[in-house]
C-alpha cells in the first residue's frame, strides 16, 4: 500500500481546503514551522483509514475547526495492484465513498465502502491492525513501541496489532506447527479448570462443581454443628433442671424454717424507730446549741472589737500628738531656713571672691617695691609719706607712685616699672574687698569662715526638715489633717455604738445560755446510738429485707426456669432432633470426600496448566527471532553491539549492551525515541516482507536525538528499501536535509461538493 495524495477541508487547524498531491515511493518529507498543520494532516490520514464516517461525540468534535464546519478527508492510495480513492464526509451529511481511479467510478458507499477499505488495507473490522504498528503520532515516539498500546491514553487496548505480528511471524517459523497441538491441550485444560476456579486461579468459580461441593460440605458441617449444639444443649438443660430443683428445695425449706421461728426484721425496725426519735431530738438540740454559741460568739466579738477600737483610738491620738509636735518643729525649721540669707549661692560667691582677692594681691605683691623708712631721734613728724605723717619707722609696699616729703629738705618720688598694672590690681582688690565686706555685713558675720559655718548650719536645718518630714510620713501618710479625720471617724463610730453596745454582763449571760444548750446536746448525744452502730442497724434491716425479698424472687425465678427448661426439653424429645447426630455426621463425611476429590482435581489441573504455559512460553520465544533478526542490524549501526528483548506481548522490555541489561523505561528520552523509530521501521519491514506492506508514517520524530544518532537513524530510514513508502512530518527542515527523498508541499484545494 502507498499513499498517492491527501486532501482535507474544515479539519482541525484548516478552515479551508488544502492538499498534498506529490507523494511518491521511498522517503517523503513534509517540513514546515510549528502550527503549520503537519499533525493535522497526520490525523486526517488516521481519520480516512481508521475512523468510521459516522463517528460522533468527542472524536468528531476533535476534528472540527474552531470556526465550525463539517470535516472532509479524501485520500488517493495504491493497494492490491490498483489505484483507489477514499472520500469521507464527517458530521452532518456523513458519508463514505470508495472509488476505483483506473475505472473512474465509485465502487462502494458508506458501510460497504468502510468494509472494502479495511480489506484493501489489511485491517480486521475497525481495529487499526498493521497501520497502527507503523503510524506514529507526534510525541508518541517517546512511548514504548508496544503493540496494542492506545496512542490517546498510553494504556493497553485491543487494536489488532499483536495479532498481525503473530500471523506474519508465524509463517516464518516451524515451531508454529507443534504450537497448534500444544494450544489445543492447554485450551482443554483451561476450560476444565475454568469450571472449577476463577481466571486468576486463586478462588473457586461461583456455582462451579468445586464451589457447589464446598457449599454442600459447609451446609453439612453447619447442620452437623447445629445438631451437635442441640444435643449438647439438651444435656446442659437436664443438668440445669437437676440443679434448679435442688436449689428450689433448699430455699423453700429455709423459708419454712423462718416462718416457724419468726423473723428478726420487726425487732430491728422497732429499735431503728426509737433511735430515730433520739437522733431527731439530738439534732434539734445541736441546732439550738449552735445558735446560742453563735449569739455568744457574736456578742464576745462585738465587745472585743469595741475594746480594740478604744485602744486603737488612744494609739491614734498619741500618734496625732506626736505628729503635731513634728509638724511644729518642721514649721520652725522652715521659718529659720527662709529667714537665713546664708544660702549656698551666697556662700559660694564669697569663696569665689576670696580666691579672686588672693590672686589679685599675689599678683600685686609680685609687681610692688618695698620702701623702709627708719626715723631718727628728732625726725618724728617731719616726714610725710603720701598722706601719712610718720611718727615712727614704717615699711611701705609701693605699687603706685609714692611721694615722700621731708619738710625743708626734699621731696622724694618712688615708683615701679608696672605702676599702671599695679593700679588696676589695687582697684580690683579694693572692689572685691568692698563686696566681701557688704556680704558679710548682710549675713551678720565678721569673717568668711563665719559665713561658711552659717551656711553649714542652714544646710543642717534643711536635713533636719527632711528627716522630720520622713518621720511625719511614717506616722501619718495622709498628714496631720488626715490623721485627725481618722480620729474623728473612729470617735463617731464609738459614739454611735455607745447606745447599742454589749456590756460585759450581757456577754457573760449569753455564755451561760450557750453552756446550758451544749449540756442538753451532750446528754442527748450520749443517749443516741453511735453512727457506726446506727449504720450497722440500718444495714442489718436492708440485708434482712433483701434476703427475704431475694429468697422470694429466687424461688419464683427457679420455678419459672424449671417450667421453661422442662418444656424445652420435652419439645426436643418430641421432635427427635437429638437422635439425628449420627446421620448428620455421615452426611458431612460424604460431602467432605467429594469436596476433597474436586479440590485435588483442581490442583492437578492448575499444575498441568502451569506446565503447559511454560512449554508454550518456550515455543513462543521462537516468535521473536524474526523481529530480533531484522532489528539487530539497525541496532548495531546506531548503538553498536546491542540487543533488545521483548515480553510475550511483543512489548519492548530491556536493552542489552556492553554486558549490562537496562530497562528501556529507564533510558533517556532520546534513546527511547530512537529505539521506537527503529522498532517501527522493523515492523514496517516485516509487513512489507509478508506482501502486506503499508507506509511508515512518523509525525515529528527524533526530537531528542543528538547529531550522531540523528544521522545514524536517518541512514537506516533512507537505506530501508524493503518499506514501500516512508512519510515524515517535521518542523526541523534543516536537520532533515541529510535525509534524501521527496520534499512534499501543501497546496490549496477546493473540494467538489
Amino acid at each position: 500500500m502507498k499513499i498517492l495524495a491527501l486532501r482535507v477541508s474544515a479539519f482541525r487547524r484548516f478552515d479551508g481546503g488544502v492538499a498534498i498531491e506529490t507523494f511518491g515511493d521511498g522517503v517523503n518529507v513534509l517540513g514546515g514551522p510549528n502550527e503549520m498543520g503537519k499533525s493535522t494532516l497526520f490525523h486526517a490520514l488516521e481519520a480516512a483509514f481508521l475512523l468510521r464516517h459516522k463517528v460522533s461525540g468527542a472524536a468528531l468534535d476533535a476534528m472540527r475547526p474552531y470556526t465550525g464546519g463539517e470535516p472532509l478527508v479524501e485520500v488517493d492510495f495504491e493497494a492490491e495492484g490498483g489505484r483507489w480513492r477514499i472520500r469521507k464526509q464527517f458530521g452532518r451529511g456523513a458519508s463514505a465513498a470508495l472509488s476505483d481511479l483506473e475505472a473512474g467510478s465509485i465502487v462502494a458507499r458508506n458501510a460497504e465502502a468502510e468494509e472494502r477499505l479495511a480489506a484493501l488495507t489489511g485491517r480486521s473490522g475497525e481495529l487499526p491492525g498493521g497501520l497502527g504498528l507503523v503510524w506514529v503520532r507526534q510525541q508518541r515516539s517517546l512511548l514504548p513501541p508496544d503493540p496494542d498500546l492506545d496512542p490517546e491514553t498510553g494504556k493497553e487496548k485491543a487494536r489488532g496489532e499483536k495479532a498481525v505480528l503473530r500471523e506474519l511471524i508465524g509463517r516464518e517459523i516451524e515451531a508454529a506447527a507443534s504450537d497448534v497441538a500444544l494450544g489445543g491441550v492447554l485450551e482443554k485444560t483451561k476450560r476444565a479448570l475454568d469450571l472449577l476456579s476463577t481466571p486468576s486461579r486463586d478462588k473457586m468459580k461461583k456455582d462451579g462443581p468445586l464451589y457447589v461441593a464446598h457449599q454442600l460440605r459447609e451446609d453439612a458441617k453447619t447442620k452437623r454443628d447445629e445438631t451437635f449444639e442441640i444435643v449438647r444443649a439438651a444435656e446442659q438443660r437436664l443438668n440445669q433442671i437437676a440443679a434448679m430443683t435442688s436449689q428450689l428445695s433448699d430455699l423453700e425449706g429455709e423459708a419454712a424454717s423462718i416462718v416457724q421461728t419468726g423473723s428478726r426484721l420487726p425487732e430491728l425496725e422497732e429499735r431503728r424507730a426509737a433511735e430515730l426519735d433520739v437522733r431527731s431530738r439530738r439534732d434539734l438540740a445541736r441546732e439550738a446549741m449552735r445558735a446560742r454559741e453563735a449569739e455568744y460568739g457574736a456578742a464576745l466579738g462585738a465587745l472585743t472589737s469595741r475594746q480594740k477600737h478604744v485602744a486603737s483610738l488612744g494609739e491614734k491620738r498619741a500618734i496625732h500628738d506626736k505628729a503635731v509636735e513634728i509638724a511644729q518643729q518642721i514649721e520652725a525649721l522652715v521659718s529659720d531656713i527662709d529667714a537665713d540669707p546664708a544660702i549656698p549661692s551666697v556662700i559660694d560667691r564669697l569663696g569665689t571672691l576670696d580666691k579672686a582677692k588672693a590672686l589679685a594681691e599675689a599678683e600685686l605683691s609680685g609687681h610692688a617695691a618695698t620702701v623702709d623708712i627708719a626715723l631718727e631721734e628728732g625726725g618724728k613728724g617731719k616726714v610725710l609719706a603720701g598722706d601719712r605723717v610718720l611718727t615712727e619707722s614704717a615699711r611701705f609696699t609701693v605699687v603706685e607712685p609714692l611721694e615722700i616729703r621731708i619738710a625743708g629738705i626734699a621731696a622724694i618720688r618712688v615708683s615701679t616699672a608696672h605702676a599702671a598694672r599695679g593700679a588696676e590690681l589695687r582697684t580690683e582688690s579694693e572692689a572685691i574687698s568692698r563686696e566681701i565686706a557688704d556680704t558679710l555685713n548682710r549675713l551678720g558675720v565678721a569673717t568668711i569662715e563665719d559665713a561658711r559655718q552659717r551656711g553649714l548650719s542652714r544646710a543642717k536645718k534643711g536635713t533636719d526638715v527632711s528627716a522630720a518630714r520622713t518621720r511625719l510620713a511614717d506616722l501619718s501618710p495622709r498628714g496631720v489633717s488626715g490623721l485627725a479625720k481618722e480620729i474623728a471617724d473612729m470617735e463617731a463610730v464609738l459614739n454611735a455604738d455607745a447606745q447599742s453596745s454589749i456590756s460585759d454582763e450581757d456577754v457573760q449571760r449569753l455564755k451561760a445560755i450557750a453552756l446550758d444548750a451544749r449540756a442538753t446536746f451532750d446528754a442527748l448525744n450520749a443517749k443516741a446510738m453511735p453512727d457506726d452502730a446506727f449504720r450497722g442497724l440500718e444495714s442489718g434491716i436492708v440485708t434482712a429485707r433483701r434476703a427475704e425479698e431475694g429468697r422470694k424472687a429466687e424461688i419464683g425465678r427457679l420455678k419459672d426456669g424449671l417450667a421453661h427448661a422442662k418444656g424445652a426439653q420435652q419439645a426436643i424429645d418430641e421432635s427427635g432432633r437429638a437422635s439425628e447426630l449420627a446421620a448428620r455426621e455421615g452426611d458431612l463425611e460424604r460431602s467432605e470426600a467429594e469436596f476433597q476429590r474436586l479440590r485435588h482435581e483442581a490442583e492437578a489441573l492448575r499444575l498441568l496448566e502451569r506446565t503447559l504455559i511454560e512449554i508454550e512460553g518456550r515455543a513462543k520465544s521462537a516468535y521473536f527471532v524474526p523481529v530480533s533478526r531484522r532489528l539487530s542490524g539497525h541496532l548495531a549501526r546506531v548503538f553498536g553491539a546491542s540487543e533488545l528483548t521483548f515480553r510475550d506481548d511483543f512489548a519492548v522490555d530491556t536493552m542489552l549492551r556492553g554486558g549490562a541489561v537496562e530497562k528501556v523505561s529507564a533510558l533517556s528520552d532520546g534513546t527511547r525515541e530512537q529505539l521506537a523509530v527503529l522498532v517501527r521501521l522493523t515492523f514496517a519491514e516485516i509487513l512489507a516482507g509478508s506482501g502486506n506492506g503499508v507506509p511508515l508514517v512518523l509525525d515529528d520524530p527524533l526530537v531528542y536525538a543528538d547529531d550522531a544518532r540523528f544521522a545514524a537513524v536517518c541512514g537506516e530510514l533512507s537505506a530501508s528499501s524493503a518499506v514501500p513508502q516512508i512519510v515524515l512530518l517535521t518542523c526541523r527542515e534543516r536537520a532533515f536535509e541529510i535525509l534524501p527523498g521527496r520534499r512534499l508541499t501543501v497546496t490549496n484545494w477546493r473540494p467538489e461538493r
